[in-house]
């Protein structure tokens, strides 16, 4: 809507508003950051979006198949930067900057220019609290156009060292626990919701989250606890159907989600899986790991390169033998850059 009198659309005529009509173009001399990088906080904070969510989950959130290809949030760090720290990949640690901290999960990859680290902006204190990158950016404006500097802020990298972490399945959401010091994370999944916890605490912890879980938690309870390996899985069960699943460890290793995700969706939990759940893995199948590369099609990267490896040199021929990047193609750069370094371990 226009005012009265005013112009309904400017520039109609291919003229600007000066005395010739041409633009006038003012060149602004460059400066670099409003804050450098230190002892203290030697990297280079960049904040930005990935691929698959859109501002804050306020949409992608709610289609889990969009949550499979970054289903958390993660800081990407190159490998130099990380191995002095002791960080390595799929590592909780801790993003800091004189803002705040945040914890997210460690991507080392050597297309992170090295000094540099890169946190997306996406998730929010309702998927992730911990995870927030926007309060760690620093409050310096662009003096001429009022841009925040999202794309530097000095930080740091530390290892976040928790004492025990686990998962959570359950048909609903989740709050996190407010009187609990933990690392909280909610993933959609096409049958349930998964959380994905980590503390620093000791048993005691761990007992308090198991009793906020599954207090309301009904039917019967299939449970296995080992105290000495700091062990814990237990499952709830209500008319046949599947409700709550908690698994922690304080020291060993945890399973593979998808598995337990899929028996949210049975209509009746047979023997099979009920002794699975016990076991902590699926009887007589193999899980596939890994990073999810083809969001549409749920295919992960070591499906990928073993069809590459097979011969796959195209991307075409890979969407032809996986389905990957046969949808909506979004994925077809990553599918690229795999056939590239498939190429270059052949030539070494």
């Amino acid at each position: 809507m226009t005012a009265a009198g005013g112009t309904p659309r400017l520039f109609a005529d291919g003229r600007f508003q000066t005395p010739d009509g041409r633009a006038r173009m003012v060149p602004v001399p460059a400066q670099g950051p409003a804050e450098a990088t230190d002892a203290v906080f030697p990297l280079s904070l960049n904040t930005g979006r990935v691929r698959d969510h859109w501002h804050t989950l306020t949409r992608t959130g709610l289609a889990p198949e969009l949550c499979r290809h970054a289903p958390e949030p993660y800081v990407e760090i190159h490998p130099a930067d990380a191995e002095p720290q002791g960080i390595n990949e799929g590592r909780l640690v801790r993003v800091t900057t004189r803002q705040g901290e945040a914890v997210a999960v460690a991507r080392l990859s050597g297309r992170q220019r090295p000094g540099s680290i890169f946190l997306p902006m996406h998730w929010t204190a309702a998927y992730a609290p911990s995870g927030r990158a926007n309060p760690l950016v620093a409050a310096n404006v662009d003096p001429r156009s009022g841009q925040p500097e999202f794309k530097h802020t000095p930080a740091r990298v530390r290892p976040y060292r928790e004492t025990w972490r686990g998962f959570v399945l359950t048909r609903e959401p989740l709050a996190a626990p407010a009187d609990l010091d933990l690392v909280w994370r909610r993933i959609p999944q096409a049958s349930c919701q998964l959380h994905e916890f980590a503390g620093r605490g000791d048993a005691k912890e761990r007992e308090v989250l198991r009793r906020l879980v599954t207090r309301n938690a009904p039917g019967d309870v299939l449970r296995f606890e080992d105290e000495g390996a700091g062990t814990l899985r237990e499952a709830y069960v209500a008319q046949g159907r599947l409700t709550h699943v908690l698994f922690a460890t304080s020291a060993g290793s945890l399973p593979p989600r998808d598995w337990l995700a899929e028996l949210f969706a049975l209509d009746e939990l047979g023997p099979a899986a009920r002794t699975a759940l016990l076991v902590g893995r699926p009887l007589g199948r193999a899980v596939e790991t890994g990073p999810v590369v083809c969001a549409c099609r749920g295919v992960r990267q070591a499906r990928i390169e073993t069809a590459v490896s097979e011969g796959c040199a195209t991307v075409d021929a890979v969407a032809e033998a996986t389905g990957a990047g046969a949808s909506c193609g979004s994925c077809r750069p990553e599918i690229v850059r795999l056939i590239a370094r498939q190429e270059v371990r052949h030539a070494a």
